[in-house]
C-alpha cells in the first residue's frame, strides 16, 4: 500500500493506484515546500504550521516514477487520471517513466495524455519501457497531432527495430514541436535510420536526435 503521506501529496492522482494494487519503491516529485522537502506546500500538516487537506492534486509540474516496475494497467490508471484532471494535465511538464516496463499496452495509454488539447506535456521519458514496434505505432499518432506539446522525447532502449523507426519517422514529418529525440540503441539498422533522416526533410524544429547503438552503417 501506499504511504498515508504519499498520497497526500498525490492525491487523487494516486489513490486510484492504490486501489489497483500498486506499491511504489521510491517517492515520485511532485514539487516541494522549503519546509517539507519533497512534499508541495499545500500538505504541509499542523506541525509545520497548516492544516493539512483532505486528498487531492492542486497541480503538478513533474512526476517521476523512473526504475519503478509499473504494469500495463498502472499505466493505464495513471495516464486516465493525468487525463481527465485538468489541473494536472495543464500543469504537468515532466513525465518519467524510463525503466517501468510498461510495454506497448502501457505506452498505448501515455499516448492519451498527448492527445488532449489542454495537454502540456514537455518531456516525456520511456526509455526501456519494453514498447517494441507496437508502442510506437501507438505513439506515432500523438506525435504527428498538430499542437503537440512534446519537446524532448526519450524512448532508447526500446527494440523498435526498422517498423517502429518507420512510423516515428512518419509522424516526425507532421511534428513541429520536437527538438530533441533520444533513440537509442533500438535496432533501427539502416532501414530505420533512413525513414528517420528522410523525414528531416521537413522536419525543421528537431534539433538533437540520437541514433547511437542502432547497428546503422552508411546511409
Amino acid at each position: 500500500m501506499l504511504p498515508l503521506a504519499l498520497l497526500a501529496v498525490l492525491g487523487e492522482l494516486l489513490s486510484p493506484l492504490q486501489r489497483e494494487g500498486f506499491t511504489l519503491h521510491g517517492v515520485p516529485f511532485c514539487g516541494e515546500s522549503d519546509l517539507y522537502p519533497g512534499y508541495p506546500r499545500e500538505t504541509w500538516d499542523e506541525n509545520y504550521g497548516a492544516p493539512r487537506p483532505g486528498p487531492r492534486l492542486l497541480g503538478c509540474s513533474e512526476i517521476h516514477l523512473e526504475d519503478t516496475r509499473l504494469t500495463p494497467r498502472t499505466a493505464e490508471v495513471l495516464s486516465h487520471v493525468i487525463s481527465t484532471n485538468t489541473s494536472v494535465l495543464s500543469t504537468l511538464r515532466k513525465l518519467e517513466l524510463g525503466g517501468t516496463g510498461i510495454g506497448a499496452a502501457g505506452v498505448t495509454s501515455v499516448a492519451t495524455i498527448l492527445e488532449q488539447e489542454a495537454a502540456t506535456l514537455r518531456y516525456l521519458d520511456l526509455g526501456r519501457a519494453e514498447m517494441g514496434p507496437e508502442g510506437a505505432t501507438a505513439l506515432a499518432p500523438a506525435l504527428a497531432r498538430a499542437g503537440c506539446p512534446l519537446t524532448t522525447l526519450k524512448i532508447d532502449w526500446n527494440a523498435l527495430g526498422p517498423e517502429g523507426a518507420d512510423v516515428l519517422g512518419a509522424a516526425l514529418r507532421h511534428n513541429g514541436a520536437l527538438r530533441q529525440l533520444f533513440l537509442e540503441r533500438n535496432e533501427i539498422g539502416d532501414a530505420g535510420a533512413a525513414s528517420v533522416a528522410n523525414a528531416l526533410a521537413t522536419n525543421t524544429a528537431l534539433h538533437e536526435l540520437v541514433l547511437e547503438g542502432n547497428q546503422i552503417g552508411a546511409v
